[in-house]
C-alpha cells in the first residue's frame, strides 16, 4: 500500500503561503500562521475528550470556546494581511486570545491538561522572542491567572499541590531567564551593529579626516557614470594636493599636519554640492568628483574656491603657515576621445602635475574641457577676481 500524501493542491498552497511569509518576514503573519494551526490542536482534544472524557462538557466547550477561537483567529489573520503595519493593540490581543483558548482548553482537559500546562511557557517565550519583554511580562501576568484559573477548576492540580508548585515556578523561571537572555542579546546586537558601523566606516573613510577614501570614490564615480551616460550629462575630476603641506609636517610635526587636512576637508566639503564627492586619496591628495553637470561652466568656480580656502588658512595649532594647492581638472565623457572616467581620472592627476611644474598655486584644465586658453591655467593671485560667467563651452 502506498503511503499518504498530502493532495498537490493543498501542499502548494501551503508552499505558497510559507514563501510568502518568508519573502516578508513578518513575525505577526508567522504568528497568525502558527495561531491557526493551533485550532487543530484543540479540535484534536475535543475528540478526545468525546471518545475518553465528558463527551458532552466537550461539545459544549467547544461550541462555545473552539468556534469563537477560530474565527477570532481568522479575523486577526484577515486584520494582518489587510494592515501590516506593527499595532501594538492588536498583538496585546492576539496574546491575550492565545492564552485565553489554552486555558480554556487545559481546563476541559481535566487530567491530561498535565500534558499541555508547558504550552504556557512556549507561548511566553514566543513572544518575547518575537516582539520583545515587554510582551512577554504581558504574557506571563496572563499565564499566571490562566493557569490559577485551572488549579481553582481541576481537582486533578489540586490534589497534587507539588506539581502545581513546580509548575507554577517553571512557568517564572523562564520568562525571567529569558528576559536576561534577551536583554544581553539586544545588547550585543546593538554592539554588533556599532562594530559592523566602525568596520563600514574603516573600510570606505579615511580615517583622519572622514572623507570617502579610493574604494568609497570609485564606487561613487561608478554611479555617477552610469548616471552621466542615461542623462547625457558630464562628470569632472579636480585632482589636487598641497603646496607646503611638508613644510607644516617638517617643522610644526605631524599633529599640526593632520590638524590641517583635516581643516581643509572641513573647508572644501562646504564648498560643494550634497551630491558631489570629496575623497581622500592619500597623503595630501585630495579629489572632487562633481556630477549631474549638463553644461560645466562652473567648474573654474569651484577651482578657484579651493585654492582660497585653502590659501585662507594661515595658522594651524599656533603654528603661522602658508600653503596653498595644485589643481589638475579633466572632463568626462568626451566626444573628441573615446576615454574610460579611469582615463580621465588620470587626466586630471596629469594635469595636477602639470600644474606644480608650472610653478604651484594654479589650476591646470586638461584638454578634455574645451576652455578660453586664457583661462587654462589660474593663477593664485587670479582667483581674487571675477570669472566670467561662462568659462567653459557648452556641449551639445
Amino acid at each position: 500500500m502506498e503511503p499518504l500524501q498530502q493532495p498537490a493542491a493543498v501542499s502548494n498552497a501551503f508552499g505558497r503561503l510559507r514563501a510568502r511569509l518568508a519573502a516578508r518576514g513578518d513575525k505577526e503573519h508567522e504568528q497568525a500562521v502558527i495561531r491557526i494551526a493551533i485550532a487543530l490542536l484543540i479540535s484534536i482534544l475535543f475528540v478526545w475528550n468525546l471518545l475518553y472524557g465528558d463527551a458532552a462538557r466537550a461539545k459544549e466547550a467547544f461550541a462555545t470556546y473552539g468556534v469563537l477561537f477560530l474565527v477570532a483567529s481568522a479575523l486577526l489573520f484577515a486584520h494582518i494581511a489587510t494592515f501590516p503595519a506593527v499595532n501594538p493593540t492588536r498583538r496585546l490581543i492576539g496574546i491575550s486570545l492565545d492564552l485565553w483558548t489554552l486555558t480554556v482548553a487545559l481546563t476541559i482537559s481535566e487530567r491530561f491538561a498535565a500534558y499541555l500546562v508547558f504550552i504556557y511557557a512556549w507561548v511566553i517565550v514566543g513572544n518575547g522572542t518575537r516582539f520583545g519583554v515587554r510582551y512577554m511580562v504581558f504574557a506571563t501576568v496572563l499565564t499566571f491567572v490562566g493557569f490559577g484559573w485551572v488549579v481553582y477548576t481541576n481537582e486533578y492540580w489540586q490534589r497534587l499541590p507539588e506539581l502545581t508548585i513546580g509548575v507554577a515556578g517553571f512557568l517564572l523561571i523562564v520568562p525571567v531567564y529569558c528576559a536576561f537572555l534577551i536583554t544581553r542579546l539586544e545588547r550585543v546586537n546593538l554592539e554588533l551593529k556599532a562594530k559592523a558601523q566602525e568596520l563600514e566606516l574603516m573600510a570606505t573613510r579615511d580615517s583622519l579626516t572622514k572623507l570617502p577614501n579610493r574604494a568609497l570614490f570609485f564606487d561613487r564615480l561608478a554611479q555617477a557614470t552610469a548616471l552621466a551616460e542615461r542623462t547625457g550629462q558630464q562628470v569632472v575630476f579636480l585632482y589636487f594636493d598641497l603646496d607646503g603641506f611638508k613644510a607644516v609636517n617638517d617643522h610644526h610635526g605631524h599633529d599640526a599636519g593632520d590638524a590641517l587636512l583635516v581643516l581643509i576637508a572641513d573647508r572644501i566639503q562646504q564648498q560643494i554640492r550634497n551630491h558631489d564627492t570629496l575623497a581622500r586619496f592619500g597623503g595630501d591628495e585630495f579629489v572632487v568628483l562633481l556630477t549631474q553637470l549638463r553644461f560645466p561652466s562652473g567648474v573654474l568656480r569651484v577651482a578657484a574656491a579651493i585654492l582660497r580656502e585653502i590659501e585662507a588658512i594661515k595658522e594651524v595649532e599656533g603654528h603661522a603657515i602658508d600653503v596653498s594647492a595644485s589643481i589638475g581638472i579633466a572632463c568626462w565623457p568626451t566626444p573628441e576621445e573615446k576615454l574610460t572616467p579611469l582615463d580621465a581620472l588620470k587626466r586630471a592627476d596629469a594635469a595636477m602635475y602639470e600644474a606644480k611644474r608650472a610653478g604651484k598655486r594654479r589650476w591646470v584644465v586638461d584638454s578634455t574641457l574645451p576652455v578660453d586658453p586664457a583661462l587654462r591655467t589660474g593663477r593664485t593671485e587670479s582667483t581674487s577676481a571675477p570669472l566670467p560667467e561662462a568659462t567653459l563651452a557648452a556641449r551639445p
